[in-house]
């Protein structure tokens, strides 16, 4: 049984190492002249047994690309910040803990999950805390660590994704509509405090120039969302605060009465917000920022009224209603 977290770990590690793979290929392939070739060299031999150029470049830069996935994490990510011109260490908040995850992985690969005095030293540099690991003691693989390990290397993996995509295109919004759309979607698979990490860093770390106001706005009700189900109350309340909310649509405002657990302000919104059509009955049934008052009596039965349908559908009544062969329904808007 203490073989499967290791190796799970070990897995994970090499699937990011993949990933990490493919965005080097892809930023080197933009701008190949960035190469370092130090002292290498191309015979004249080389240059004739490659019949085509294109062939040579590729081969040139799956070399470059192999070295680097030989070369330490770190120094990977010095290499993209070199090519990208973007500081990202220095500004990355939880730097030191996705370090270690790939220290601890090779703890498991080398020395059988042993922590070594090279392994705590490595740690020290990076600032990570670890008085309380001695050397010769075995690290800890739980299921918690397991699960903020593939939070850690995500966030990483998806802000690294962002900036270099902000820094590459002169439209923010593709960037940010594609961080918000999985910010979303962890908050939906009850990840939120990844979806948290990853909102702060795009509303509060980055420039918002050019990005559309609905959307800037689609990401604080989120923002605020995922901390309010970290128990995060207040914090949900300085984000929302941030912001004037007073003449904005009414989905907007029926969703930030839902956060605050506001009822009675919900139900008397509802009926306007359904006329509207800003908000979906597949909406109110779905968005987790609707998650504060579906149980509530009040609320139930004001959605019956409005919708002329229960709340809650009966899975099994459902199932027997749905027709052979169902139309494919167009994907919603993931906002809240």
């Amino acid at each position: 049984m203490k073989v499967l977290p290791s190796s799970l770990l070990l897995s994970i590690v090499a699937t990011f190492d993949s990933i990490i793979g493919d965005f080097l290929k892809d930023l080197i392939t933009r701008d190949p002249a960035s190469i370092d070739f130090g002292d290498k060299s191309f015979s004249y031999r080389e240059l004739f047994k490659t019949k085509e150029i294109e062939t040579l470049k590729n081969n040139i830069i799956d070399d470059e690309v192999n070295r680097l996935l030989r070369d330490s994490h770190k120094e990977q990510v010095r290499y993209i910040e070199k090519l990208s011109q973007t500081e990202i260490i220095n500004h990355h908040e939880r730097w030191r803990n996705f370090y270690e995850v790939f220290e601890r992985r090779n703890q498991y690969a080398h020395a059988n999950g042993v922590a070594t005095r090279a392994y705590l030293e490595k740690l020290k540099r990076e600032k990570y805390p670890s008085e309380d690991i001695a050397i010769g003691s075995r690290l800890e693989l739980s299921t918690s660590y397991l699960h903020k390990a593939v939070d850690y290397l995500i966030e990483f993996g998806t802000l690294l994704s962002f900036v270099i995509w902000r820094k590459g295109s002169d439209d923010p919004n593709p960037a940010f509509g594609a961080l918000s759309d999985a910010s979303y979607f962890y908050i939906t698979k009850k990840r939120t405090k990844l979806a948290a990490w990853l909102l702060d860093f795009a509303l509060h770390k980055q420039s918002r120039k050019g990005v559309e106001e609905m959307r800037v706005r689609q990401m604080y009700v989120n923002l605020a969302n995922a901390l309010r189900k970290m128990d995060k109350k207040e914090d949900s309340e300085k984000v929302l605060a941030e912001l004037d909310w007073s003449a904005t649509s009414i989905d907007f405002r029926i969703c930030i009465a839902s956060i605050r657990e506001d009822v009675e302000e919900v139900i008397r919104l509802l009926p306007a917000a359904a006329a509207s059509e800003d908000i979906s009955i597949d909406a109110i049934r779905n968005w987790p920022v609707f998650d504060w008052v579906r149980s509530n009596d009040k609320f139930r039965d004001k959605f019956f009224e409005v919708f002329g349908e229960q709340l809650i559908i009966d899975f099994e009544s459902s199932l027997q209603e749905m027709p052979d062969k169902p139309k494919r329904d167009v994907p919603e808007s993931t906002v809240h």
